[in-house]
């Protein structure tokens, strides 16, 4: 085989709009590192594809190996399957490299217990009664117990981030009503992401207890803060000691670990030729940091599209992508052909966004639709005031279903075919009103929503088989299939099994 004199590994970012077909795209440049890698150097390279949830892990892995199956490359399809290549999300990544890592930790993560958060409220619940009811017993006098254990905990979350954090300044302190003051700053007088979250954290603590107001709140931190440093070691080592880990911990550990250790990222980087990260835009402060010091942001492939980030109250920041855009040094593309939504609706949203800054329009991949109307709408808005008060809600929410009625017996009347109406709501409760009010009108309506058809017992065995015929080194996917009706194997056996196997990968 002739080796590819064009193919070079380098960072590549991609925008990639709604529907512009981003998991074929990841799927293709997957093969492309691939093969490439393969002619280059004899060999396949070892991938990290980190998503953002487990379904989008699983969809991604059935796909590479349909690709494999459908190019008849059992090579390649064998390298898939193998540990060479793992895909899962930034969680499934970060265990994996502290259970490579984590003894400079001072803990063994192979016997972590994950997403233990009731555990780990015992545990802040002992720790901090320990300390308020001895040494700093007089700090319950200026707020109750419940206030003072949040914000320990928060105290040891903004510590993990930057543990040179500290106050810089008195004066600066007693803004702390003031919105936009950011009263701290590592020893550096560098300004920190975390600040303001601390900051707003000790404003919202005001609606509680006294002391967190400005006036009072530099001489109460002043006391605070022993006890904060003390709380935040004792409850990380109990945490350690007890084998308790949060989903949170994954990423606050990791990061201090690096910080703390910046080998462990080189090392950990070492064993990897190429990353892929989808949904970029999802990606928080502390994500970025940690792919920072564990990549460099060398031979790195980012996908995502900062007009679809949802996901704010977990975090997730979309100037990060804004970021990673400016710096990469690689190629830069957008992806703006939409071939999932109809013209109508398209146009819609250029026409809706436009005033957005950095707002990508989409392009509709059909061909124009001389049946349809341009000036037709496809989306209707009904506003109501949700301030009101409750009796005015109620009025509110009756003239809005009416609203809603309105509009739907118009489209029918329209010729438009029931089957095409969709509303879309915030919360399933409110769906379910609405659902309910409709269902009185006489109209027939089925609410889809995160427990809905998706989440029915049958489809889910189903699916089970089927992605059992496509990847069957599922062993995730393998258990759920023995325990569905088809098989109807117990837990009892499945367990013997697991451990039966896992003797068995121990070296005699």
């Amino acid at each position: 085989m002739v080796p590819s004199q064009t193919f070079k590994l380098k960072p590549r970012i991609i925008q990639a709009g709604a529907g512009t077909g981003k998991t074929t795209r990841l799927t293709r440049e997957v093969f492309h590192v691939l093969k490439g890698f393969k002619e280059q150097q004899g060999r396949y390279p070892s991938l990290i594809i980190c998503t953002f949830t487990r379904k989008a892990t699983q969809e991604l892995k059935q796909k590479l190996y349909q690709t494999a199956i459908e190019q008849g490359d059992r090579k390649l399809l064998a390298h898939i399957s193998s540990p060479s290549i793992h895909i899962s999300t930034i969680h499934g990544i970060l265990s994996l490299f502290l259970k490579n890592h984590g003894y400079k930790y001072g803990c063994d993560f192979s016997n972590f217990e994950s997403n233990s958060l009731t555990k780990e409220e015992h545990i802040a619940n002992r720790v901090a009664a320990d300390l308020l009811f001895g040494t700093y017993f007089p700090l319950l006098e200026k707020a109750p117990f419940p206030v003072l254990k949040k914000a320990l905990k928060f105290y040891t979350k903004c510590k993990l981030m930057n543990p040179k954090i500290h106050l810089f300044s008195e004066e600066n302190l007693k803004k702390i009503e003031e919105a936009d003051e950011i009263f701290l700053k590592d020893e550096k007088n560098n300004s920190h992401p975390e600040q303001k979250k601390l900051s707003d954290f000790f404003k919202d603590c005001q609606k509680e207890t006294e002391c967190f107001q400005s006036e009072l709140f530099a001489e109460f931190f002043q006391d605070f803060k022993p006890l904060a440093d003390k709380f935040s070691e004792e409850f990380l080592r109990q945490k350690k000691q007890n084998g308790v880990i949060t989903m949170e911990d994954l990423e606050l550990w990791s990061l201090d670990l690096l910080n703390r250790n910046p080998e462990t990222g080189r090392i950990f980087s070492e064993d990897w030729d190429y990353w892929f990260i989808d949904e970029y835009q999802d990606t928080s402060w502390v994500q970025e940091q940690i792919f920072h010091k564990i990549t460099e942001f060398k031979n790195i492939f980012c996908v995502g599209d900062p007009q679809q980030s949802i996901y704010l109250f977990r975090e997730a920041d979309p100037k990060v992508f804004e970021r990673r855009i400016k710096s990469c040094q690689g190629p830069k593309e957008k992806l703006e052909v939409n071939y999932r939504s109809q013209n109508p609706l398209i146009y819609f949203f250029n026409d809706f966004f436009p005033k957005e800054k950095d707002f990508l329009p989409l392009l509709p991949s059909k061909m124009e639709d001389t049946s349809t109307d341009k000036n037709t709408p496809s989306v209707y808005f009904i506003y109501y005031d949700v301030n009101s008060s409750l009796k005015e809600e109620e009025e509110e929410n009756t003239h809005f279903k009416e609203a809603v009625y309105f509009q739907i017996q118009r489209l029918l009347k329209k010729g438009s075919p029931a089957k095409d109406i969709t509303i879309l709501g915030m919360k399933n409760e409110h769906l379910s009103q609405l659902g309910r009010f409709l269902r009185q009108k006489g109209l027939s309506v089925r609410i889809h929503s995160s427990k809905g058809l998706s989440e029915n017992r049958m489809i889910l065995d189903a699916l089970f088989i089927f992605k059992f015929l496509i990847n069957p080194h599922d062993d995730e996917n393998f258990l759920a299939l023995c325990r569905t009706p088809y098989f109807r194997i117990s837990d009892e056996l499945l367990a013997e099994w697991c451990q039966a196997w896992a003797l068995s990968q121990k070296p005699s």
